[in-house]
């Protein structure tokens, strides 16, 4: 009951803040840069441009702007680039200050040391799954009212996906995901803190780490694509944004969520192993 109650405590403390304010804005904007369609000269639309420059009579000539397609859309690549920038806006700040501040030891003190960790890594997860989470569901609202229902189509020009979708559950769906998205990738930045107390650095390492990681697994995929071998499930599984994929294969599917899974688990280990053992710069 203690750890409960000191998790709410946390999570109350940064989800009131100016910082969790910022990382839904700056979430809300990601979704908007997202890559939506291509013109017929071949220049790029963002779903904010198509939203502002087509006719709603427009948008039913063409299939790809029904709600669904445009929903699903939300998370591009500029969304999943930064959002390990956009999470840690809910939290990081108020750690460094705090850590700043010096008060971390009598907190930890008062609190107990594992009970302090496991609330700080709880309260962090939740707090930057729920600022994704939120973000997201402004975008979709907005959207909703931009962009026609799939049933405001003929059915031969839909696909048979989009088609049978029900996107009541499509959002459910998404919006799940995404709460876990923004949960693990919140992670690194709140690991950094016990050694690094600039708030900025703090936020920007663990992009800099996506973008190393994203870059090592789309050549790995590409060189087992140029063998002309099967590329096996753990491949796919592994990347930074599996996440966001909805595999067809449920194996695929379960072994992501196991990975991420695990990896919510360490991240309260080996925060704990940061603050108690001294590895922390005596912070």
């Amino acid at each position: 009951m203690k750890t409960i109650r000191a998790i709410f405590t946390e999570l109350k403390k940064y989800m009131l803040s100016l910082s969790f304010a910022v990382c839904i804005i700056i979430a809300l904007l990601l979704c908007f840069c997202s890559l939506l369609r291509y013109t017929a000269d071949g220049a790029e639309q963002s779903v904010f441009e198509v939203m502002i420059s087509t006719s709603y009579e427009d948008k039913l000539s063409d299939p790809a702007l029904n709600f669904v397609s445009v929903f699903r859309c939300g998370s591009g690549i500029w969304f999943s680039m930064f959002v390990p920038v956009a999470a840690a806006f809910a939290f990081a700040p108020i750690i460094c200050d705090e850590r700043s501040g010096g008060n971390i030891r009598l907190t930890m003190s008062r609190t107990g040391k594992l009970r302090y960790c496991v609330a700080k890594t709880a309260a962090c997860a939740i707090s930057a799954g729920l600022a994704i989470t939120a973000a997201y569901i402004i975008y979709g609202i907005i959207v909703f009212m931009a962009f026609p229902m799939p049933q405001c189509y003929t059915p031969d020009i839909l696909t048979a996906e989009t088609l049978n979708s029900q996107p009541f559950l499509v959002v459910l769906e998404k919006l799940g995901r995404l709460f876990v998205y923004g949960a693990v990738s919140a992670q690194p930045a709140l690991l950094l803190t016990p050694f690094i107390r600039n708030k900025f650095l703090v936020m920007c390492i663990p992009f800099m780490l996506k973008y190393i990681l994203m870059q090592v697994h789309s050549k790995l995929l590409s060189d087992i694509v140029f063998l002309d071998i099967d590329v096996p499930t753990i491949v796919y599984a592994v990347s930074p944004d599996s996440l966001l994929s909805n595999f067809t294969d449920s194996a695929a599917n379960i072994m992501v969520f196991l990975l991420y899974g695990a990896f919510l688990l360490l991240c309260p280990a080996a925060y704990w192993l940061f603050t108690t053992r001294r590895l922390d710069c005596g912070a």
